[in-house]
């Protein structure tokens, strides 16, 4: 659609704009923004997210959500998450990632999804622990360029993510 400079632009105002955000600013994390009673929903086509979230590895929001762009993607929430909850991820997988085994990491305990290539699937992740924390890593197996002028490596194609608190 935009070639040349204007595509430059356009990028760098995508770049800016997550920025202006927080995305990647591990420090606004510390804010102590508390999350929602029951649930925190962190829909990722939003430009900007919600006070009590920072995420690394996530490229610029698009209509559907956002690329990851690294072979980590990190959210760090401005408080500790429950010692009981259910994490459900709206993404699918791109390239060579689909169908791979991909952790995600909370704490101590290390779960592992599949996505397919083909469609956004949900997946639901129950963690329990006596530990507090609050932050969630997905790690992606092959960050991938997909070519045609297009240097980003891309691995999972994230729409949204869900705390749920478990009693």
């Amino acid at each position: 659609m935009f070639s040349g400079k204007k595509s430059f632009y356009v990028s760098l105002i995508a770049a800016l704009s997550l920025t202006i955000a927080g995305c990647g600013d591990d420090k606004s994390a510390t804010s102590k923004s508390a999350l929602p009673p029951k649930q925190a929903v962190v829909n990722l086509s939003d430009a900007v997210l919600p006070s009590y979230v920072t995420v690394s590895g996530l490229g610029a929001p698009e209509p559907w959500g956002r690329w990851s762009i690294s072979d980590r993607i990190v959210l760090k929430f401005g408080t500790d998450l429950p010692k009981k909850f259910s994490l459900l991820i709206d993404a699918k997988a791109y390239g060579p990632n689909a169908g791979t085994a991909i952790p995600v990491i909370f704490g101590d305990q290390v779960k592992e999804i599949k996505l397919s290539a083909d469609a956004t699937q949900t997946v639901r992740l129950d963690f329990s622990t006596s530990k507090v924390g609050n932050t969630i890593e997905i790690t992606v197996p092959k960050p991938t360029a997909p070519g045609s002028g297009d240097s980003r490596t891309l691995g999972i194609a994230l729409s949204s993510v869900k705390i749920e608190g478990l009693p």
